[in-house]
């Protein structure tokens, strides 16, 4: 739905609470605290490109508070179906009142410019990637044709302690814990990877896996703008216990559930 404000202008700011957002690729959720929130009022969203005339109605968002270290608003919504790469304009307003607030926020770009590119080489030990792009500039890290196989010497095929990095192109397999670590990491591509035969059984249980062993693990806390894209991650090196009372799939993603507190702080998974 297209709407019109006065001179197509959102309301002046009369919250003193700053509303802030995650973003992704398609999505930009949204979180204000604003004064006087309650149950009975709704906060009304209206949203635009940069540079547009016509704003559009967002999902209205309801109150919704929770008394946690990890609620970042009382409200709290989505406008989705968005173009990345883009700057988009957020006009807030509590219903009923004269309380409202607006921001500015972008979506993800798609596109990841390069600075360099460490060409990769087949190998039998894990391999170690700690050189770091910049927002300006990621570091390529190209696996194309090439087999990280430690036959099960090693607990990881590419152990991750950088930020700005693509990984691209690898195939991983036979390593004792995890296909991919992100030890210490942000902004991490993983694109056209393969990853099996990862990880171990767990011997008091058979067929299953050992709790936490993953084709991609992580459990840094400060872990953000992970994207994981074009991967086939397959075939754990156990057997998985299949039947009608007990199900043991294998973990191909595990990274930590507790959000981050910054405004990029989302990951996209397509295996």
């Amino acid at each position: 739905m297209l709407v019109k404000t006065r001179a197509d202008r959102a309301p002046g700011i009369t919250s003193k609470a700053p509303p802030t957002s995650v973003s992704t690729f398609h999505c930009l959720s949204v979180y204000w605290s604003p004064e006087n929130g309650a149950a009975d009022k709704q906060v009304l969203v209206k949203f635009r490109a940069a540079g547009q005339k016509a704003w559009h109605d967002g999902l209205a968002m309801r109150y919704n508070p929770v008394q946690t270290s990890e609620c970042r608003g009382d409200y709290r919504g989505s406008i989705v179906n968005l173009q990345p790469g883009s700057t988009y304009e957020i006009a807030l307003t509590l219903e009923g009142t004269d309380i409202h607030t607006a921001l500015n926020a972008a979506t993800w770009s798609e596109n990841f410019p390069l600075a360099s590119t460490v060409k990769c080489q087949s190998g039998s030990a894990t391999l170690e990637v700690n050189k770091s792009g910049t927002p300006e500039g990621y570091v390529l890290y190209d696996g194309t044709g090439c087999t990280i196989d430690t036959s099960n010497t090693a607990d990881m095929g590419i152990n991750v302690n950088a930020a700005y990095v693509i990984l691209r192109g690898f195939a991983i397999k036979n390593v004792k814990s995890n296909g991919v670590n992100l030890s210490h990491a942000h902004h991490i591509v993983i694109e056209n990877c393969d990853i099996s035969q990862w990880g171990s059984e767990d011997k008091e249980h058979v067929g299953f896996g050992i709790e936490m062993n993953a084709g991609v693990y992580s459990k840094f806390k400060d872990l953000h703008a992970i994207v994981i894209q074009r991967c086939k991650i397959h075939n754990p090196s156990w057997k998985p216990t299949v039947g009608p009372k007990t199900t043991a799939p294998a973990r191909r993603v595990s990274i930590p559930m507790a959000p981050r507190p910054s405004s990029s702080g989302s990951a996209r998974a397509t295996t």
